[in-house]
């Protein structure tokens, strides 16, 4: 049954509005195309540096206050309140340093990928050097 409706829409579509099967594809060869990245906008350094060592120190004290809340045994409820209004600026602090270092660990990676791309320029000519009419020589 499905086999017949293609065929019928075959017949009604022009091929060149078709979309080609996965497999028409193998033979593609995509151009190649510099490519180009956007400058990345830095902080100056000393800034960074300031508001890395405020940051740590606010840490710590995020640190401190759940332990606080952790052992916390009082049942006044404006007490309570107080407790987890502390507790949820201290999750917040611990997520902000979370959120500073994945971006740090993202900006290793990105750096790596110049590094990366020259490696492989060099392999493929290496690879075109040693090629002759389509040929491997060993």
């Amino acid at each position: 049954m499905k086999a017949d409706a293609r065929r019928r829409l075959a017949k009604l579509v022009p091929e060149e509005l078709t979309i080609a099967s996965i497999r028409n594809l193998d033979d593609v060869v995509l151009p190649s195309a510099p490519v180009y990245r956007e400058p990345v906008k830095t902080t100056p350094p000393a800034l960074l540096t300031e508001s890395a060592g405020k940051l740590t120190g606010l840490v710590e004290k995020a640190f401190d206050t759940l332990d606080e809340c952790l052992e916390f045994d009082d049942p006044n409820p404006d007490t309570v309140r107080l407790m987890s209004f502390k507790k949820d600026t201290a999750l917040g602090v611990l997520n902000m340093q979370a959120k500073v270092d994945d971006t740090s660990l993202r900006r290793q990676q990105i750096d790596m990928l110049p590094k990366l791309l020259e490696i492989i320029s060099r392999e493929e000519k290496k690879l075109v050097a040693h090629t002759i009419e389509g040929e491997v020589v060993s």
